[in-house]
């Protein structure tokens, strides 16, 4: 197992996924029977809350209730998005601490020169997303429970009998909320909501972290290639050659296991991010909740934070090609030239993250195309609904 560290990549994400019952740190029997067993507990409870809005919305639409829906499209749709990624997460976790060990081994290649300011960047980065997560869904909850009175207000104009402080809409089996009822199903919705909410955004963070690393390396190869050239000894320069090829492989491995798991652990992301923002922007003109805006704040972030970290691979990968032309090339011998030429023709082909199969890579024009997606939701939306 990825064993984490306050000094190393990773360590305040993989930290409270590992509160929150996503990812082990042990391989032990004694301790992965306890995990899993109250992991599938914290499951349960979050799949509840979900369930709730789920009937809820089925029972708007079938009784024709006028009530307004996109706060349960989007919730619902970002339950889903967010457990997917979890529970993806979750059952992939051996491999992705394989990967993390993997993308840590320097030691036949050397560590990369800026490496200790990345891994810093990175946690810091890491630490201040989640800073703003956690106080954002107590601000989701509290909001929530102050709009008991218009929610009352509400039922009483409509006769209606909508569950009034719940943090998401839902349905309840019970007529009277209120007392231990009201507080019991309140607290499995703010467990539920503070499992799956948090844990998915960390784990979009851990694919920005995973790839600054990764072109922190592809930098230190640009470093070595200009080497290569300024080498007098053909014999050397040759060798030194050798050594950037296998390096720059090395690197390509690397990038095609997280292209793998990114694709598996995120590609739900991008399916429900455009229907989470456009439907909770709907919430926020007709009812001018301000609870909405921290969750879209929270899924632009996500989804930026994916998309970007797909187009810097892009460019940087690409990058290699102008560093090893710009270089002096056509003062070496006939076989490194021959050799140049495949480096070369690699090297213009991009490495990417593959976001799903009907969407191409991650990348601004990714980025772009969902914002477009959420604007035509939300106007779909408002016409509609």
């Amino acid at each position: 197992m990825y064993a984490i560290a306050k000094d190393k990549p990773f360590y305040w994400t993989l930290t409270l996924l590992n509160i929150f019952l996503w990812f082990p740190l042990d391989e032990g029997k004694t301790y992965t029977k306890c995990f899993f067993g109250l992991s599938a507990l914290l499951r349960t409870i979050s799949l509840l809350s979900g369930l709730g809005t789920l009937v809820h919305l089925v029972l708007i639409i079938k009784d024709h209730i006028d009530l307004e829906i996109s706060e349960d499209i989007g919730d619902l749709t970002g339950f889903v998005g967010c457990m997917s990624v979890c529970l993806t997460f979750l059952f992939y976790h051996a491999e992705w601490s394989n990967f993390f060990n993997n993308l840590l081994k320097f030691k036949e290649f050397g560590q990369p020169p800026e490496y200790n300011e990345i891994v810093k960047k990175g946690n810091f980065i890491a630490l201040m997303c989640i800073l703003y997560t956690v106080p954002g869904m107590l601000w989701y909850c509290f909001v929530s429970y102050m709009q008991v009175p218009q929610c009352q207000k509400m039922n009483a104009l409509k006769n209606l009998n909508e569950p009034c402080g719940m943090v998401n809409p839902t349905w309840m089996p019970i007529k009277q909320q209120e007392g231990m009822a009201f507080i019991l199903c309140y607290l499995f919705q703010v467990i539920g909501i503070f499992v799956y909410l948090p844990s998915a955004f960390c784990i979009t963070i851990i694919q920005f972290e995973a790839v600054e690393i990764l072109v922190a390396r592809l930098n230190h190869l640009k470093t070595l290639f200009r080497e290569v050239f300024e080498a007098e000894d053909e014999r050397v320069r040759w060798k030194q050659l050798q050594y950037c090829i296998r390096y720059h492989q090395d690197i390509l491995n690397v990038c095609n296991e997280l292209a793998g798991w990114f694709q598996a652990t995120c590609g739900s992301v991008f399916y429900t991010a455009a229907v989470v923002i456009g439907a909770l922007g709907s919430q926020v003109l007709k009812e001018s909740t301000p609870k909405a805006i921290s969750f879209i704040g929270g899924y632009v972030a996500a989804s930026f934070l994916l998309c970007y970290a797909g187009q810097r691979l892009i460019d940087e990968s690409l990058d290699v090609t102008d560093y090893v032309y710009d270089s002096r090339w056509y003062e070496m011998d006939a076989k490194t030239k021959r050799v140049l030429v495949f480096v070369l023709k690699r090297c213009q082909k991009p490495i990417t993250l593959a976001a799903v199969p009907s969407m191409g890579s991650a990348g601004y024009i990714l980025f772009f195309i969902m914002m477009k997606t959420s604007y035509s939701y939300l106007t779909l939306l408002n016409q509609m609904v």
